[in-house]
């Protein structure tokens, strides 16, 4: 165990007063007696890196989608809004006379 104790790196964490530090001292101790519990304790910030990365890839193309819809919605509103429609209007289901439908229906 004597041998895997490392001060140089129990004094590259930044603490607060010299009892955290020494704290820390035979803390590194106990770590290299259970690893099982430290391989324990990453996984979680491991896991949490990776669902980071992935979440962040899916924002990324679900943003880009997004946009694409957003802009093609926009350019059929500007569309829409230069649409010029015509005086007359064929009624709904429209059968009795005059027909304004067949009638410029057959001017085309």
């Amino acid at each position: 165990i004597f041998c895997q104790f490392d001060y140089e790196r129990r004094l590259s964490i930044p603490t607060d007063n010299y009892v955290t530090t020494t704290l820390s001292f035979t803390d590194q101790i106990a770590e290299n007696l259970n690893p099982t519990a430290s391989l324990q304790r990453m996984t979680q910030s491991v896991s949490t890196r990776i669902g980071t990365a992935l979440l962040s890839r899916y924002l990324t193309w679900a943003g880009r989608s997004l946009a694409e819809t957003l802009r093609a919605g926009n350019l059929l509103m500007q569309n829409m809004e230069r649409t010029v429609f015509p005086r007359t209007t064929c009624p709904r289901n429209a059968t009795e006379e005059p027909d304004f439908c067949r009638s410029s229906a057959a001017s085309y």
